[in-house]
């Protein structure tokens, strides 16, 4: 087959807005959501297209170089054409703190020392765009088969686990832990934040 005649291979976007969560204080198990820990960090999107990589934040501030440890992980995977959504997070302790990640904000391209005394992570929790094709229409479920299958996870870079069952006993685990809550995604629909304040 031809150049002329291959079949047009379709752009990815420069942007795709990501779904937010809303805030609830109702307590629930049902089996069209799942459940994730929240974690106390930057919402951020990640755009890797052939060898360029930008971050992105859900306020469409490039942030690119404020994370190489994060830019250089996804340059470095196999998968050359993807969208992905996650929080870039530091811990303290077991705990995410954004008071820590600050001192990471607006750093461009921090040294080692900075790199060493506040290491980030980014938790990947979703897949907007993978390959050739925009895989929102696909079920939550089906699109975390798809990232798991699209990357492989390790040093920065981690999947956020889930549960699809007991979200209450989640939360309750949530609250004794200390976390900052639990994030209830549901399939055909956007994410409900449960706080734990």
């Amino acid at each position: 087959m031809t150049a002329a005649a291959s079949p047009a291979r379709p752009d990815q976007p420069g942007w795709l807005d990501p779904e937010l969560a809303t805030l609830t204080q109702d307590r629930f198990s049902d089996p069209q959501w799942i459940f994730e820990r929240k974690l106390d960090g930057e919402r951020c999107l990640a755009f890797r297209s052939g060898s360029q990589v930008r971050l992105m934040t859900r306020n469409q501030k490039e942030d690119t170089s404020t994370y190489p440890e994060i830019t250089e992980a996804l340059a470095a995977q196999q998968a050359d054409s993807f969208i992905i959504d996650g929080e870039i997070i530091a811990f303290d302790g077991s705990q995410t703190k954004f008071a820590r990640l600050q001192q990471r904000l607006g750093v461009r391209h921090p040294g080692p020392e900075l790199r060493a005394e506040v290491p980030v992570y980014y938790y990947i929790f979703d897949v907007l765009w993978a390959g050739d094709r925009d895989v929102r229409p696909l079920s939550l479920r089906q699109r975390k088969q798809v990232l798991r299958s699209l990357l492989t996870f390790a040093g920065p870079l981690r999947f956020t686990e889930h549960r699809d069952t007991d979200g209450e006993a989640y939360f309750r685990q949530a609250c004794a832990s200390g976390w900052e809550g639990v994030i209830a995604p549901m399939r055909p629909t956007g994410p409900a934040g449960l706080g734990t304040g």
